[in-house]
C-alpha cells in the first residue's frame, strides 16, 4: 500500500465514480444521474393481485420543490416526464419526502388519503406516523445542545488556521505540507468526544459530549481556566430555569422512521426485513425513514450501513 493521501472524500464522489464509470469495451456504465428533477409520483399497475411499482412521474426544473427558499410558492413549474422500471423502483428520498410521495401516490393511510382525494393504491396506516426525533408522548427524541465557555490561552492547534482565508497557514501546510497528518485540516474537527450515562439510560449510553476547536467554545486545554458563557450563571445555579433553558434552546435535526422495517405480524410496519413496501411488488425504501427506532447516535454510519445491506438483498433477489 502507498502512503496515505488524506484527501477528504464523500459518498458524492462515489456515486460521481459509478456514473462516470466505463464498461470493459468502453461503453458507459449504467447509472443516469438527473439533476434538477423532482419526483412526484410512484406509478403502478393494480391489474394483478398486487399492486406493482411501474415507475415514476417527475418534473424537470429549478427549485421546483415548495420547500425550496427559491421555489415560486404560487406558480407550478416544470417540464413533465416519466420513468419506466425494468425491475425496481427504490426510494431514497430521506425521511420526509419518501413517505411525501408514497402517499401522493396512493400508498399509506386510507383515511387520510381518502380526506385529500388520493386514490388507494394500498393502505399502510404505519406511513408517516413513527417519527422519531422530536419531543411527543410518545415518541422517541434525539436533542443537541450547545454550551460555550471563554479560556485563558489561545487554542494551540488552530492558533495558525484562518478557515480558507487569506494567509491560511494550515491550508497551505494541508495542500503542501509533509508528514502523517499535515496540519488540523486533516482531522475530523473534534477536540474531544465521549459517552455519558443519565441517569433515564435503559442499559446504553444516551449522551454524547464533543468539543469543537472554534473560537469561543468549549476546549479541553492542560492549564488553561474556564468562563462560563453560555448558559449564564444565573440558569446553571437554578434546576428550575436550567430545565426551561434546556427546553427552549434543544434542537433535533436526525428525524428517521417514518416508513419503518417491522415484522410481519406488525400492523403498522411499512418495510418488511429485505427494504420492501409491504403489499406492493417492485418498490422498496432505503433511507433513514427505513428505521424502526432512532439510532443511537449520528445517523450517517447507520445509512451506510443499511446502504450495504440493502445491496446485498437486492443482489440476492437478483440472482434467486
Amino acid at each position: 500500500m502507498g502512503a496515505p493521501s488524506y484527501e477528504r472524500s464523500s459518498p458524492r464522489d462515489l456515486v460521481y465514480d459509478v456514473a462516470t464509470a466505463k464498461n470493459p469495451d468502453g461503453s458507459k456504465y449504467k447509472l443516469d444521474i438527473a439533476t434538477n428533477t423532482l419526483v412526484t409520483k410512484v406509478n403502478f399497475d393494480t391489474t394483478g393481485e398486487k399492486p406493482k411499482a411501474t415507475g415514476v412521474d417527475y418534473l424537470f426544473g429549478e427549485s421546483l420543490y415548495r420547500a425550496n427558499p427559491r421555489a415560486s410558492l404560487t406558480e407550478d413549474g416544470g417540464i413533465p416526464g416519466s420513468v419506466s422500471r425494468s425491475r425496481e423502483a427504490i426510494l431514497y428520498d430521506g425521511t420526509f419526502n419518501t413517505p411525501q410521495i408514497l402517499k401522493l401516490s396512493g400508498v399509506g393511510p386510507a383515511d387520510e388519503l381518502e380526506k385529500f382525494n388520493v386514490p388507494v393504491i394500498k393502505n399502510l396506516p404505519g406511513m408517516g406516523t413513527n417519527l422519531q426525533d422530536k419531543q411527543t408522548p410518545t415518541y422517541l427524541h434525539r436533542y443537541e445542545l450547545g454550551v460555550t465557555a471563554e479560556v485563558s490561552s489561545d487554542f494551540v492547534l488552530v492558533e495558525k488556521c484562518c478557515y480558507l482565508a487569506d494567509g491560511d497557514e494550515c491550508y497551505d501546510q494541508y495542500i503542501n505540507g509533509e508528514g502523517a497528518l499535515k496540519g488540523p485540516y486533516t482531522i475530523g474537527g473534534l477536540a474531544v468526544g465521549y459517552f455519558m450515562t443519565s441517569s433515564q439510560a435503559e442499559g446504553e449510553h444516551d449522551i454524547w459530549v464533543g468539543g469543537l476547536p472554534a473560537i469561543d467554545e468549549i476546549r479541553p486545554l492542560d492549564g488553561s481556566s474556564f468562563t462560563q458563557v453560555w448558559p449564564p450563571r444565573n440558569v446553571t445555579d437554578d434546576d428550575a430555569a436550567l430545565r426551561e433553558w434546556i427546553a427552549e434552546e434543544a434542537w433535533g435535526h436526525h428525524a428517521s422512521c417514518l416508513c419503518p422495517i417491522g415484522a410481519d405480524g406488525d400492523p403498522m410496519a411499512v418495510l418488511d426485513s429485505s427494504f420492501r413496501v409491504r403489499g406492493i411488488d417492485g418498490l422498496r425504501v432505503v433511507d433513514a425513514s427505513a428505521f424502526p427506532k432512532v439510532v443511537g447516535t449520528f445517523p450517517v454510519l447507520s445509512i451506510y450501513l443499511m446502504s450495504e445491506k440493502s445491496a446485498d438483498v437486492i443482489l440476492a433477489d437478483l440472482a434467486a
